[in-house]
């Protein structure tokens, strides 16, 4: 669990507005910010077909004139743990999570994975907002399939699915950062369902270790294990993101996408933070894949409040995931670059 300190509005704003840097790492146990990142970028998506790759989708063009779209703006990823009737301080109620999906719909944001983001494959309509709803450590009140072989409804994978048959214009879709022992969600048939439905399983670790305070040697191999044992549980699926335990990053950061342990080597596209910030796309400079910052519960109620006072920082989809638009006075965020140094 990590617990966060309740941060003003006003904070929020001001921070987004003056690109604050993503690399706070906040946790139960101090720790130093994450160094500068390794020349590494994004690669895999994580969507409904697991072998999809950012190499495999042509390279994007660019409009740098766009006037009603804006695909360098700010994209929450949301962070929940338990969806709980007595929640922690890292937790919602049932009813305070259903609440904010509505908000997020009332205000016009659609559901990305956490996979798509870090392959800058981001798929919403034509004047939306992405956000990336993330779920930490596999719990019982997560995600559940009954007997009639769908998710329980008073489950969060129960509740997104709910709302989007209510939505039909809101993805039922989400992130799933899973350990993998003990056993995840206490239901062997939850990584499967999740695959066959468009939701992202992603990793976090075999044993929600700290990876700061591990070997090198001790961390690829919490990270390697996790990896295989997810993609055993959904036979051709690829894992392609990893969220920190903690949201403390091992010491030689570079570990966190690439590596090899007991015998299995991965590498991935993105791994994801802690912080009290939105995240940018991988072609917007500054973008650091190995800390993209996620929300907290605490949180996000002050973020997506100063997304609501300065709507003109938010990402704003053109609707083609195949197209990068942006106002001409966003061109110097811009790097032409991004694709340069793919990691695998």
């Amino acid at each position: 669990m990590v617990r966060f300190p309740l941060r003003i509005a006003a904070w929020a704003c001001t921070c987004l507005l003056a690109g604050c840097s993503a690399e706070s790492g906040r946790d139960e146990t101090p720790s130093a910010a994450p160094s500068a990142a390794p020349s590494v970028a994004p690669t895999a998506t994580a969507a409904t077909t697991p072998s999809a790759s950012a190499s495999a989708h042509a390279a994007p063009a660019v409009n740098g004139d766009a006037t009603d779209a804006d695909e360098l703006g700010a994209i929450p990823v949301l962070m929940y743990h338990q969806i709980i009737a007595r929640p922690g301080p890292d937790d919602l109620t049932p009813e305070a999570f259903r609440s904010e999906l509505q908000t997020l719909y009332e205000r016009n944001f659609r559901p990305i994975l956490a996979g798509d983001l870090a392959a800058a494959h981001i798929d919403v309509p034509a004047g939306t907002h992405p956000v990336v709803l993330t779920f930490d450590d596999s719990t019982v009140s997560q995600a559940r399939i009954g007997d009639d072989g769908e998710p329980m409804p008073g489950t969060a994978l129960g509740m997104i699915e709910a709302f989007g048959r209510d939505h039909p214009d809101f993805r039922p879709t989400a992130t799933f950062f899973i350990n993998t022992y003990p056993p995840p969600f206490v239901d062997e048939r939850v990584i499967p369902w999740l695959v066959s439905h468009g939701y992202e399983v992603a990793a976090h670790t075999r044993t929600h270790a700290n990876l700061r305070a591990l070997s090198a040697a001790a961390v690829q191999a919490e990270i390697a294990t996790n990896i295989a044992e997810l993609e055993a549980a959904a036979p051709g699926y690829r894992v392609t993101t990893l969220a920190y335990p903690f949201g403390n990053p091992p010491l030689a950061r570079e570990l966190a996408l690439r590596g090899e342990g007991n015998g299995t080597s991965y590498c991935l596209a993105g791994a994801f933070g802690v912080d009290e910030i939105a995240a940018g796309p991988p072609y917007r400079r500054g973008f650091d894949p190995l800390w993209i910052p996620r929300v907290g519960t605490g949180d996000a109620a002050a973020l997506l409040a100063a997304l609501q006072v300065h709507p003109e920082r938010l990402y704003v989809s053109d609707g083609d995931p195949d197209v990068i638009s942006f106002p001409p006075g966003r061109q110097p965020e811009f790097d032409p670059d991004w694709r340069s140094s793919l990691p695998c």
